[in-house]
């Protein structure tokens, strides 16, 4: 059971698919490239007036946790998950960082404070 002969037409054939493959991973990073350069694009006219790092970071950072997360689904390697999952979240804490969203449980809800009652219309008793 060892591995097949190589010939010239196997060889071609194998060697063709491995372009085409190469091709079609080549264009689809382009094509995720040109959709991050227009969110980029679109929020640098919104947000002219800020700097433009945090708002690209973002852009970088959720597609790199699409990325991730679609590898994670596939993976059957309980290393490769370890290291996947550790990666989405550190990730996932950049994104909150750069978001501006606190920690959970950092924030106090603010309490809903009684209205003031003018003591000159209490009578006494």
């Amino acid at each position: 059971m060892g591995f097949p002969h190589f010939t010239k037409e196997n060889a071609k054939q194998y060697s063709l698919q491995g372009q085409a493959t190469v091709r079609a991973r080549k264009d689809a990073l382009e094509k995720e490239n040109a959709k991050q350069k227009a969110i980029i694009e679109t929020a640098r006219a919104l947000n002219a007036m800020q700097d433009d790092y945090p708002v690209e970071r973002i852009v970088r950072v959720r597609a790199q946790i699409k990325r991730i997360d679609a590898m994670l689904m596939e993976e059957l390697n309980p290393q490769a998950i370890d290291r996947l999952a550790s990666a989405i979240a550190k990730l996932g804490e950049q994104e909150r960082i750069l978001s501006g969203r606190p920690l959970p449980g950092s924030q106090r809800p603010r309490a809903i404070k009684a209205p003031k009652v003018n003591g000159s219309s209490v009578e006494p008793e």
